[in-house]
């Protein structure tokens, strides 16, 4: 079997893929049970989807996503 080679782009892509895959996932369960977590649940959730944003936000301004 030969070996082909990707490009790094096609990796950074696959892992904007499970960062946001795993956001939804999370960011879905959190209107569901406020009450059961409280503060400290929302403030992770929030921290958690600001973190996401600002790594976007980030590989935007550096130009990771474009593609070329």
């Amino acid at each position: 079997m030969a070996w082909v080679r990707f490009h790094a782009r096609y990796y950074v892509v696959a892992l904007f893929f499970v960062l946001f895959d795993l956001e939804a996932r999370f960011s879905s369960r959190g209107p569901r049970l406020p009450a059961r977590w409280g503060r400290a649940g929302c403030r992770g959730i929030l921290s958690f989807v600001g973190v996401l944003m600002v790594g976007w936000l980030w590989a935007l301004k550096k130009g990771a996503l474009r593609w070329q």
